[in-house]
């Protein structure tokens, strides 16, 4: 392991000699010899076998922790297959490592937007370590390029004795479908078959998501697919209210905006105790909803569902209709449009077959008008101010009769 020039020489008075030792690290372990310095014609019952020098050494081999993934996940959650399905139920971002696995878990990423992870790479040991990170497909197949979606930043780093660094890998799903490339970090300086057993290597799978809202009532769809509330055909003054349910159906909250479109202020939007939303415009006024930007605004959490109650105010007559438009942000696809019609009439009095109910003779009705002329009178005139109460077909005939008399 040591090497020791010169080997001798001659030192003039008041000159200097300068011996180089060299140590070649090898093997790895830790290593002592002994040299001696004999000099000439000195007195030999001193140090009669030379004067001895010890030479110590360490042969110390650069590693960094690749069998602890608490140490290396620490800033994440680990898991096990057997447990994987639950725990993705309730996570709503970050990454998660699934162990007997060795795969690392992008969670909820939404289409075009970054998620970071780091990883811990500590040295252990004595002496400090140059390290090489890279992020590289699983096949060479194009489908599994990973240019523009996994990047790993630094890719070169050296780490120092008894400290540690992060290696950041960023993801950026392009579409709605899983990605996956390997992570790899290595020793450099050392030959392959070493730097092979010393490297951290482990699976990295993302997929890209987007938002949805799906409408769960009405179960109603017009002709053009679009959901619709069918209100009853109602008096004027009167109103009905129908249910709307949304649900997330995706895996990540999903933040919804509401608009309701009516211009003849005909139909309302009321919220529920059961639904949390950042606010909404319960009465269908101008003035209030010019405050806000949309009628409601609401985050949905994975798999909970929404609700509304739509009210149709009957206040003119004939048929009218509005609309209620539902946006998901982060997500340009799901635009729904919600059909609402309904009808307001008012009562109508027709007569039908009135001359069928005039007698033969003057002289019978005369007789008739007489027995009925004053509660029919009486009855007449509380039907006009009630229309809840109906004129009966011998009121009815003793009044036009009379008028023909």
């Amino acid at each position: 392991m040591f090497t020791v020039y010169p080997g001798f020489g001659s030192i003039p008075s008041g000159g200097m000699q300068v011996v180089t030792i060299d140590c070649v690290a090898d093997p790895v372990g830790r290593c002592e010899e002994f040299i001696a310095i004999d000099i000439s014609d000195r007195d030999p019952r001193d140090q009669p076998a030379g004067i001895p020098y010890s030479l110590l050494a360490e042969a110390c081999q650069p590693a960094f922790v690749i069998d602890n993934p608490t140490l290396i996940f620490e800033e994440h959650q680990l898991c096990s297959s057997a447990n994987l399905y639950s725990i993705l139920q309730t996570i709503e971002s970050g990454g998660l490592f699934v162990e007997d696995e060795n795969k690392f878990i992008f969670c909820n990423v939404l289409v075009g937007h970054q998620a970071k992870a780091r990883f811990k790479i500590s040295n252990m040991g004595k002496v400090a370590c140059d390290v090489n990170i890279v992020v590289k497909p699983v096949s060479n197949k194009i489908f599994a390029r990973v240019t523009d979606i996994f990047e790993v930043e630094p890719n070169k780093m050296c780490v120092a004795s008894r400290s540690h660094a992060f290696a950041t890998v960023s993801f950026t799903p392009q579409t709605m479908q899983t990605y996956q490339c390997i992570f790899e970090a290595t020793l450099d300086g050392l030959p392959s078959n070493l730097a092979r057993n010393q490297s951290l290597t482990f699976d990295i799978v993302g997929e890209g998501n987007l938002p949805r809202v799906t409408v769960v009532r009405p179960i109603l769809y017009n002709q053009y697919g679009n959901p619709l509330l069918l209100f009853k055909r109602l008096l004027l003054g009167h109103s009905e209210t129908l249910p709307l349910v949304l649900k997330n159906s995706g895996t990540i909250p999903a933040k919804l905006h509401v608009d309701l479109q009516d211009q003849l202020g005909v139909f309302s939007l009321k919220g529920k105790p059961s639904t949390s939303y950042i606010y909404i415009i319960e009465e269908n006024k101008p003035q209030a909803k010019a405050k806000k930007a949309h009628t409601a605004s609401l985050v949905v959490p994975p798999g909970a569902t929404a609700e509304f109650d739509v009210v149709f105010h009957s206040q003119k007559v004939g048929r009218m209709a509005g609309n209620i438009h539902l946006s998901v942000i982060n997500n340009q696809y799901e635009e729904t449009v919600i059909h609402m019609v309904g009808e307001g009439y008012e009562d109508d009095i027709t007569l039908d077959n009135v001359h069928g109910l005039v007698a033969s003779s003057s002289q019978e009705a005369s007789d008739i008008s007489e027995i009925i002329e004053e509660d029919t009178m009486e009855d007449f005139v509380a039907g006009e101010r009630s229309s809840s109460e109906v004129l009966t077909p011998v009121g009815l005939w003793f009044i036009l009769n009379k008028n023909e008399i």
